[in-house]
């Protein structure tokens, strides 16, 4: 006779005696609280490392302008406290940093970057 795995049936031809069939009966409740507390947890989680985020790039702009963080690519991860002096100082002169680089068409139609 064959037996169902991890059950201990050896038939279902009395299915009213047949209870449940899977790990854990009765702990569902359980499993939800904790799913819910998890999920919430999750949340408080990201807003706060996205306000950290925010509040870092705000004192980035507050402290360069916008327009020469956004030079740096607008991330406070890449801009080191060297790349900010080089920035006050570019600004202190009244440079206006790079320009935009000169491109011309070669004799095939392609545009490279001058002096390339």
């Amino acid at each position: 006779m064959i037996t169902a795995v991890g059950t201990g049936l050896d038939s279902f031809t009395d299915p009213e005696s047949i209870t449940v069939l899977y790990p854990f009966a009765g702990w569902e409740g359980l499993f939800v609280v904790v799913g819910v507390l998890l999920w919430i947890g999750w949340h408080v989680r990201q807003v706060r490392a996205e306000n950290k985020e925010y509040d870092e790039a705000l004192e980035l702009y507050e402290r360069v302008g916008v327009e020469r963080a956004m030079h740096f690519g607008g991330s406070t991860h890449l801009v080191t406290e060297e790349d900010i002096e080089v920035v006050r100082a570019e600004m202190a002169e009244g440079n206006a940093g790079p320009g935009p680089v000169e491109t011309a068409p070669d004799s095939d139609g392609s545009h490279r970057t001058a002096g390339a």
